[in-house]
């Protein structure tokens, strides 16, 4: 007698249920991971927002006195919420400021809030704050006067420099600013021999 072999169609069922399953699992763990990048993504740009909104403010009132408009802070970081407590210093800054500035934004389901402070001068001019040095002076030009007028005395001429002067032959040779002793203008750096009574 000849024994009939019949195939099990079954088990290649199970085989593919076990695939679909597995190649699921794998997608939603690819997805989680996704959402989660992105999350992390999205808290650390907030973050950042929030922390050049802060900073922005900060030297803003150290520069100017004033902080920034809030037109000016929804257009440049857009979703960021701004607020600002004042406070006097106390101990070692007694007589000083206390600026805390508060940044908050909205990542997803979290909320990211940055704080930042700083001790500024109260009653110190915004520059002299900023720097603690005197202000420059140019060298070799005297401050303006009242009438923002240079005196008499230093007014700018295009003559050439002075010249040293010197003795030749007991005749006196005087040149002062390109011009001789009897006041005509001389090329520079030439000398006019005055001699007793005249020009030589």
């Amino acid at each position: 007698m000849e024994k009939k072999r019949t195939r099990c169609g079954g088990f290649l069922l199970a085989e593919v249920i076990t695939a679909t399953a597995l190649l699921g699992l794998i997608v939603v763990g690819l997805m989680v991971s996704m959402n989660g990048f992105a999350l992390v993504n999205d808290s650390q740009w907030a973050r950042q927002r929030c922390t050049a909104a802060a900073q922005a403010q900060l030297d803003s009132l150290a520069a100017t006195g004033k902080p920034i408009e809030p037109s000016a802070c929804r257009r440049l970081w857009p979703g960021v919420e701004i607020s600002m407590t004042r406070s006097p210093g106390a101990g070692p800054w007694a007589g000083l400021e206390l600026i805390e500035v508060t940044a908050t934004a909205q990542a997803g389901p979290r909320r990211i809030t940055v704080r930042l402070a700083r001790y500024l001068g109260q009653s110190s001019p915004p520059a002299a704050r900023s720097t603690g040095l005197p202000p420059v002076r140019s060298m070799g030009v005297p401050p303006m006067s009242t009438r923002g007028i240079l005196p008499p005395s230093v007014l700018l001429t295009n003559d050439p420099p002075p010249i040293m002067r010197c003795s030749k032959s007991g005749q006196d040779a005087q040149t002062i600013h390109g011009r001789d002793a009897h006041g005509t203008e001389t090329p520079h750096g030439v000398t006019t021999n005055v001699a007793e009574g005249g020009r030589s």
